[in-house]
């Protein structure tokens, strides 16, 4: 029987208020059980956005702007229409596309698209100038989002004081599998295969693109190689929608990995200034951190329609988001995205305060796995460990001595410097550094034990500590926190994206590098917390703390602070001068 069959008799049903069982009855609960999907991702029957077939399918690959907003000028596909087993070349909102009987013969014509293309504003945009930016509206004093005490006063009488910048960059989601879609509309039913973290948010555009009432859009969400948040938006799908409903019959957009990393949605790059003081105890006396960055939630609000879509008439979604998207966009109302992680920071410090000086730009931006907490971590748990070194402190005594009021970060800290032996002596040419964060519910930390060999970063060991109320697989949590810890130092060592005349440099993952297997840590140990809290977040926790406890670890062994990110080139260079004195005899 279906639900509805069945709804009538339910609602009538009177049914005794039930009574939970005690943790120690559970028999599923907080037991590691195999995945219900990993035998289907072992043997491939699993099928991947990229592995959808549907009769009488065909492939597209779409041209798109070099330049975010960018449009098309002029065009001329006379010579792509030439190409073995092209069917179609024509103009779409998003560019120009090729319509072909397989992928292959799509992507060879489309290198034969004459375009000439409007870049728009955003043609003369380089990440070097939005630095400059940043850096300048960062001079003065910008929108108070947390304050406490009297920073200034303070500072101006404290002895021991320390003022430095943290930068990060823009960051490319690169999800392993390119963005795809397959799409079918015809008369009755729009139906969509795509993997997709937002159903509903994918049904809208849809929707919206071909006229049809919601009740005629299916989505099919397939497995998805990696969403990481790129994959809440929908703009792969609108290209399917698109063409399918030109050409009369299915079609497949797939994008190659130079199309996902040039045309993203990317994490947005940032600059913090943090200001401290220390008493005559070496305690923190003064925290005062002033950011800056765009707003995520103008591209929030731009999706309205899909939160409720029967009950709220898409002019009026359109009108609100639109409104809430410049609100956000003018600063009028503070993004909670742009200061998380920040204004809630755990450290009881007397005379603290924290500001956003936001600044726009036309750089398509999304959240990135852990949304504004992967920003802000990296600051906040540099910071405090700066601190320590100012206040002549240990970073696990500090931080245990500043987390007042929060025992589940105690509970997080504790374990974490049990289970990494914090403390105690380590192999010679071994060093270690630790950071922690809440968020989504969660808390997690990470010690990092690092040594340099010659030229050469060498992980030994990472030791990861999650609290995340009740564990309802411990295994699976153990595989996000191991997978966070991959892909956030991938993102802290090698990886940016750069903007030069509003177009991206990187393309592949030659220039956008992941963590290799030799470069990867000999061992990471997760150990959960036991918890009877209710569960929360898992698969973006584990990233925010892993980039300050490298930054700590390499401080600790080289005596330099790393405070922009990626740290790679600039510990390269690090490393190679102290070679050349090695063996010149010059000073380290």
């Amino acid at each position: 029987a279906s639900y509805g069959a069945l709804a009538d008799d339910a609602v009538r049903a009177k049914i005794k208020k039930p009574v939970l069982k005690e943790q120690a009855e559970w028999k599923v609960i907080g037991k590691s059980i195999t995945r219900v999907d990993a035998a289907a991702k072992v043997d491939g029957s699993a099928v991947f956005g990229l592995d959808v077939r549907v009769p009488g399918m065909l492939y597209a690959v779409v041209v798109r702007p070099p330049v975010a907003g960018g449009k098309v000028k002029t065009w001329n596909g006379l010579k792509a229409e030439e190409g073995a087993g092209v069917l179609s070349v024509r103009e779409i909102p998003q560019g120009i596309a090729v319509v072909a009987k397989t992928t292959w013969q799509a992507r060879q014509a489309a290198r034969l698209v004459e375009v000439e293309w409007d870049d728009g504003e955003m043609g003369s945009f380089s990440s070097a100038a939005q630095r400059e930016l940043n850096a300048k509206v960062l001079e003065s004093p910008a929108k108070e989002v947390h304050s406490f005490g009297d920073v200034d006063a303070t500072l101006a009488l404290a002895q021991r004081r320390i003022k430095v910048t943290y930068e990060v960059p823009f960051l490319s989601h690169a999800t392993m599998e390119p963005q795809n879609c397959t799409a079918s509309v015809r008369p009755g039913m729009v139906e969509v295969w795509a993997p997709t973290q937002a159903a509903t948010i994918a049904q809208e555009v849809a929707s919206k693109i071909t006229g049809r009432p919601y009740a005629e859009v299916v989505i099919r969400s397939t497995f998805m190689g990696g969403g990481f948040g790129r994959r809440a938006l929908a703009d792969f799908v609108a290209e399917a929608v698109e063409l399918s409903m030109r050409m009369r019959a299915p079609v497949q957009v797939v994008w190659s990995r130079e199309d996902d990393m040039k045309h993203g949605q990317y994490r947005p790059a940032s600059l913090a200034v943090m200001e401290g003081a220390v008493d005559d105890a070496g305690l923190p006396l003064v925290w005062s951190h002033r950011m800056s960055g765009q707003t995520l939630m103008a591209a929030f609000a731009g999706m309205m329609g899909a939160l409720d879509p029967e009950q709220v008439p898409r002019p009026v979604a359109e009108y609100l988001g639109s409104g809430l998207g410049e609100m956000f966009r003018k600063g009028m109302l503070t993004d909670p995205t742009a200061i998380e992680g920040a204004a809630d920071q755990p450290y009881d410090v007397p005379h603290r305060r924290v500001e956003l000086a936001q600044t726009e730009n036309k750089v398509p931006v999304f959240p990135w796995r852990s949304v504004g907490h992967s920003i802000h971590a990296f600051s906040v748990e540099s910071f405090i460990d700066e601190l320590a070194t100012l206040g002549v402190k240990d970073p696990v005594e500090l931080r245990h001595t500043m987390l007042k009021d929060d025992p589940r970060e105690k509970a997080v800290l504790q374990l974490l410097a049990e289970k990494a032996g914090w403390g105690k002596p380590l192999p010679p040419g071994r060093f270690r550094g630790i950071a922690q964060h809440a968020s989504f519910g969660s808390v997690a930390g990470h010690v990092v034990e690092l040594s340099i060999e010659g030229n050469r970063l060498h992980l030994h060991r990472v030791v990861s500590v999650i609290d995340c109320g009740v564990a309802v697989n411990p295994d699976l949590v153990k595989a996000q926190m191991e997978s966070a810890v991959i892909y956030g130092l991938s993102a802290a060592l090698k990886q940016r994206i750069d903007f030069e005349k509003g177009r991206v440099v990187q393309s592949n993952f030659h220039d956008f590098p992941l963590l290799r297997i030799d470069e990867s840590p000999d061992v990471i140990e997760t150990f959960v917390v036991p918890s009877k809290e209710r569960p929360s977040g898992v698969g973006e926790i584990g990233v925010p703390p892993i980039a300050p406890a490298l930054a700590n670890a390499l401080f600790a062994a080289t005596g330099v602070r790393f405070r922009k990110l990626p740290i790679e080139p600039e510990l390269r260079v690090l490393l190679a001068q102290r070679q050349t004195a090695k063996t010149t005899g010059g000073p380290l």
